[in-house]
């Protein structure tokens, strides 16, 4: 018994720090798997779902290794939902890279000691560094959104700081005989990893200037700087890539066979290394030629593949020549502009937000500060890599503000979706920096009191330990926003799309959102096979184009030197005629009405065009998609299919439920469920079918309560028949903000029925409660000049410029009105 208590604590004396990494992975586990979401999400997951599901070809620049794990993912049998099987791959792969993040972090902190004492406070000071580094990292916001649902980032985070771990194994052993090996491992596992997501060897210069600071041997040897080099080409073009790399191969043979040296052999098998680990990219290729399903990019020649791996779908120059013309302002593209600001996400990542997130960004400078003043050889590498995953990726993506727009093109339009995810790295590390800041702290206490102020000693060490408890701070401040565990809604928005359609129709769809959710939820769900599936962005391009015409069998009579030749044009009127535009018109003329047409809502109108003219007088909604006829059409709903659709065919899971969490994004796709109810329900209010009408606006309120335009709509019908009483209860349903539509809606009702004196009346408490909205100031203005209420509307004028002394239109009218001459009696 002695002696298994002895083993055991021996055990624990020596590796106590993986103990405590493993009781980290199963923490993050637990709870990443609480929360990952239950079948498919919005944007990219739907199609990474549906090409692991069948071993498709996702979009450039192509995941084979992620797709091929997912395949062996989507095959256990312990979880009934295909997409959740794959979304438990993210999970592990977060908690993964929770326990490295841990492991990195107590390393880093472990070098401190130089002198070999490891106990005690230091001991303390180091663990809690290291776990605080742990939970910021694996619990930021960005990195728990990633670990979910089925994307890259969560599996490239966990390679990212797996090689970080194995450059801190071999700064440990780099005296040893065999050390190498580890820098072997580093050039394979950061090849290999392109197979997931290229973001994890955009770190490798970091890393391989960390192995040249602490290896003179290596530093000096240049055979090791070629190979790296030559290497790291395939970041920057393929041609490149291979040339150097063919090249530099045939001299290190030639050489290691005739030197027989290990400086010879080394970068030999660095090299080969390398290429073993980067041929998982010739998955895409071979299974490309295979047609399946999914096969963005069609990359099955040479040129085609070189044009998927350098993203030239995105554009006609690669990554790098793109980001030296700027798409943005560099105050846009490094603040908190919408969708794509650096520091709007940066400081919402731990769950300290706004002026005290300041504490959390001190504390992590002071934790790079101490690692670089204590270990600088390790501290600058690692400061480097902060840099990579922030400020480098702020250049290198390159995102778009939405002000410098090319009309031709379309490229430099707002980024369609927040960018967060691409600056993981860089958050996750900053918080372990956050990590080395705590005990950095923790060690500056203990400095400054040792010797002298003996009596604080003890408090001041117990108050600063208290930073332990900042790991419970990102958890609990971003459990609701990442708590995906009952959220059916992209699943049950692209059943509701697939189940409007007619059988056997072609499906015009216009992007992500309305396009890999339905690919998920036909191709691995079974859902309505018989529709073919047509997203109009991808039409812009040859390959998707070749695809519709030979794989879909949709009715194409071009050849293929005409879908080559095809390019964006405009009209005589500037009107643009987009590639997309000329292949959906092709569709029409070719199919004769032979299978039916539709639209998905969510395309937008701009969608619906024919030869530069609107289709819409052309279309009967249907639930969830319009239906396109040959000629106009006197009816702009299908009532009495779209009711059987709303009330007995869609699922409306998650939406009414408070306590799931809805971002914006899906907030604004599925207010099209009232937009399509309130489309039924006016087409029966000009009917005089009221009851029916209102009927049907509180059963879309009671599906979507948060789209407050139905309650709006719901007030002109309460105008309408004559129930305007009930007006003022919908106010005290909605947030203070949405409030002023009703007052808008009330108003512009009681004016169309002729109830001007109280449109009037309405306009007037509008304004009053909404002194800067300037759409009701110019609506009652309107009505008191019809009414030539001259003397009303200088008062108004008056007080909103009041509000509003920069509103140049306001402005204006008082110039207009002081020149008008001035009543002597009542205006008339």
């Amino acid at each position: 018994m002695d002696a298994n208590r002895s083993y055991f604590a021996e055990i624990w004396q020596c590796r106590r720090h993986v103990i405590v990494a493993l009781i980290v992975f199963l923490a993050a586990f637990l709870i990443y798997n609480a929360t990952k979401a239950p079948t498919v999400s919005f944007w990219d997951c739907g199609e990474f779902i549906t090409c692991s599901h069948g071993l498709g070809v996702p979009h450039p620049p192509g995941t084979p290794l992620f797709v091929e794990v997912g395949r062996i993912f989507s095959l256990l049998p312990f979880i009934s939902d295909p997409a959740a099987r794959i979304n438990l791959l993210s999970a592990l792969c977060g908690a993964l890279a929770a326990a490295f993040a841990f492991l990195v972090t107590f390393r880093l902190i472990r070098l401190w000691w130089s002198d070999g004492d490891f106990t005690g406070w230091k001991m303390m000071a180091t663990y809690f560094g290291a776990l605080v580094g742990a939970s910021m990292a694996a619990f930021g916001n960005t990195q728990w959104n990633n670990c979910i649902e089925t994307e890259v980032y969560a599996v490239a985070m966990f390679l990212v700081l797996f090689l970080t771990w194995v450059f801190l194994v071999w700064v440990e052993k780099r005296s040893e005989p065999g050390a190498d090996k580890f820098i072997i491992l580093l050039v394979f596992v950061g090849l290999l990893s392109t197979g997931f997501h290229m973001t994890t060897f955009l770190f490798l210069p970091a890393l391989f200037v960390g192995v040249i600071l602490l290896s003179e041997r290596l530093r000096r040897d240049y055979r090791l700087y070629i190979s790296c080099f030559t290497l790291y080409l395939i970041a920057i073009d393929l041609d490149s890539f291979l040339i150097a790399n063919g090249l530099w191969l045939a001299v290190l043979v030639f050489m290691a066979i005739w030197k027989r040296t290990y400086q010879w052999c080394l970068p030999l098998i660095l090299l080969l290394a390398g290429i073993i680990g980067f041929s998982s990219q010739l998955y895409i290729p071979i299974r490309a030629s295979q047609n399946p399903t999914i096969n963005m990019g069609n990359p099955t020649t040479y040129t085609s593949f070189r044009a998927f791996l350098e993203r030239k779908q995105y554009g006609d120059q690669n990554m790098v020549m793109r980001a030296f013309t700027r798409r943005a302002s560099w105050l846009n593209q490094l603040g908190n502009h919408e969708r794509m600001g650096f520091w709007g996400f940066f400081n919402q990542q731990y769950g300290i937000n706004g002026r005290p997130f300041a504490v959390l960004f001190v504390l992590g400078l002071l934790g790079m500060y101490e690692l670089v003043r204590r270990q600088p050889r390790i501290g600058w590498p690692f400061v480097f890599l902060v840099f990579l995953g922030t400020l480098f990726l702020v250049w290198y993506m390159n995102f778009a503000d939405g002000t410098r727009i090319d009309s031709l093109t379309g490229d430099g339009q707002l980024e369609v979706r927040d960018r967060d995810y691409f600056w993981t790295p860089g958050f996750m590390l900053f918080g372990m920096a956050i990590g080395l800041g705590v005990a950095g702290l923790m060690e500056m206490m203990r400095e400054s009191l040792f010797g002298r102020f003996t009596y604080l000693r003890k408090p001041a060490m117990i108050l600063v330990s208290l930073l332990v408890l900042l790991t419970m701070v990102p958890v609990k401040a971003n459990y609701f926003s990442c708590d995906r565990s009952q959220n059916f809604t992209p699943y049950d928005f692209a059943y509701n799309i697939l189940q409007s359609c007619d059988p056997n129709a072609i499906l015009f769809v216009g992007g992500d959102n309305d396009t890999y959710p339905v690919w998920c939820v036909q191709g691995v769900y079974g859902v309505r096979p018989d529709i073919t599936v047509i997203n109009l962005s991808l039409a812009n391009l040859p390959w998707y184009i070749f695809q519709i015409r030979d794989r879909m069998k949709v009715p194409l009579d071009w050849t293929d030197e005409q879908i080559m030749a095809l390019r964006h044009h405009a009209f005589s009127s500037g009107q643009l005629y987009r590639i997309q535009d000329q292949v959906a018109e092709q569709i029409l003329n070719v199919n004769r009405w032979e299978r039916p047409i539709d639209y998905s809502i969510s395309a937008g109108t701009d969608a619906l065009v024919y030869k530069g003219r609107s289709l819409m007088d052309n279309v009967m909604m249907q639930g969830m998609i319009y239906r396109l006829y040959p000629t106009p059409h006197a009816g702009r709903v299908d009532i009495e299919k779209s009711l059987h659709l709303y009330l007995n065919t869609f699922k409306f899971r998650s939406l009414a439920d408070s306590t799931i969490y809805k971002d914006a994004q899906s907030m604004a796709l599925t207010t099209n469920y009232t937009t399509g109810l309130e489309l039924i329900a006016d087409s029966l209010a000009r009917v005089k079918r009221y009851d029916d009408a209102i009927g049907l606006i509180n059963k879309a309120i009671s599906i979507v309560p948060y789209s407050y335009d139905a309650y709006a709509f719901l007030a002109q019908l309460y105008v309408e028949s004559g129930r305007e009483q009930l007006v003022p209860g919908l106010l005290s349903r909605v947030p203070h903000s949405s409030a002023a539509d009703i007052y808008y809606a009330w108003g512009s009702a009681n004016k169309k029925v002729g109830n001007r004196a109280r449109a009037r009346e309405i306009y007037g408490m509008a304004v009053d409660s909404f002194p800067h909205d300037a759409d009701m100031f110019r609506e009652y203005s309107l009505i008191l000049y019809e009414d030539k209420d001259m003397t009303g509307l200088r008062a108004l004028v008056k007080r909103w410029l009041e509000d509003n002394p920069n509103d140049d239109a306001a402005l204006r009218l008082q110039g207009q009105l002081n020149k008008t001459k001035q009543p002597t009696g009542k205006d008339s």
